[in-house]
């Protein structure tokens, strides 16, 4: 069980069972277990959790992570901005700036 990134919804992902194959002619990944690509999604943890319970599946918590900025406290929309001059810059020596 998982929470889904991009929202607070719940995850419950079935685990594969049996192995994979190859296709021969169209090289797809192919397997015997028809449950192995469905997920179900609950509104809470505890919704999910009862689920699993109740059907006797056999789950682990996955907790969702922080996802960490790629550029920090930039943004797009700075690249562009107008940024106006100081009016101090041409009174001021280069010290007191």
């Amino acid at each position: 069980i998982q929470s889904a990134p991009g929202n607070n919804d719940w995850v419950v992902k079935v685990a594969e069972k049996g192995e994979k194959w190859t296709n021969p002619l169209m090289g797809w990944t192919s397997s015997a277990d028809p449950l192995s690509q469905h997920k179900i999604t609950f509104p809470s943890k505890e919704d999910a959790v009862n689920y699993c319970s109740r059907n006797g599946l056999d789950y682990e918590l996955v907790e969702p992570q922080e996802k960490k900025s790629k550029l920090g406290e930039k943004w797009y929309g700075q690249h562009f901005a107008y940024k106006a001059p100081n009016k101090w810059d041409s009174i001021l020596p280069e010290s007191e700036r």
